[in-house]
């Protein structure tokens, strides 16, 4: 193969890669300021959601917090009136992430037990 061809593909993949360990550091940085596990993915052939239900089911990945707080912010909404429901809520990142923004009621609903009991463990040790 020539050279261009293996410089190529390795502009690609780095392109590629790089914002995945943006994703990730950053992540585990809130992570560890609110001593939360949110960051890990998880494939959905690890949770325990029904054989019949993984077709239709996500694996676990988190919401980017960089691009979720500009887009809550920019919706110039009195949230301290709202009741946020967060249907798939995973490990509840977006939950703590609205809590910041005051909501008056916060729900998360999930259907894998795996993920509402870390989200459970999380809401715990969220400080």
């Amino acid at each position: 193969m020539p050279l261009y061809h293996l410089l190529y593909r390795f502009v690609v993949n780095l392109r590629n890669l790089v914002p995945d360990v943006i994703y990730n550091y950053k992540g585990n940085q809130y992570d560890r300021k609110y001593h939360l596990d949110t960051t890990k993915k998880l494939d959905r052939s690890k949770l325990d959601v029904p054989a019949d239900k993984r077709k239709e089911s996500w694996s676990y990945h988190a919401i980017d917090i960089d691009r979720f707080k500009p887009i809550m912010k920019h919706l110039s909404v009195d949230y301290s009136s709202f009741c946020f429901i967060d249907v798939g809520s995973g490990k509840g990142r977006v939950l703590f992430l609205i809590e910041e923004l005051k909501c008056q009621h916060i729900i998360g609903v999930e259907h894998s037990n795996i993920l509402h009991r870390i989200a459970e463990n999380n809401l715990k040790n969220y400080s």
